[in-house]
């Protein structure tokens, strides 16, 4: 999960972020953007798998309908 926490900086300590890379915030980004395609990925695999579902149901409620067909890759009648 990406969550940026902010750290109290004090008086004493003002330069406590200095040492950390200037890549970090892009590495972060990174990260982040990485998970929200991957929750994408998954939200459309997810619908995918429903639209499936659903058209095997309205199919196997049809007899005028031959599944066989589906079955067939290059069928031509």
């Amino acid at each position: 999960n990406c969550k940026i926490t902010k750290m109290p900086l004090s008086v004493n300590q003002p330069n406590r972020i200095t040492g950390l890379p200037s890549s970090l915030g892009e590495d972060l980004q990174m990260k982040c953007l990485l998970e929200l395609y991957g929750l994408e990925v998954l939200s459309c695999l997810q619908r995918s798998r429903l639209w499936m579902h659903c058209w095997h149901k309205f199919v196997s409620f049809r007899t005028d309908y031959d599944t066989a067909y589906c079955l067939l890759p290059n069928h031509h009648p």
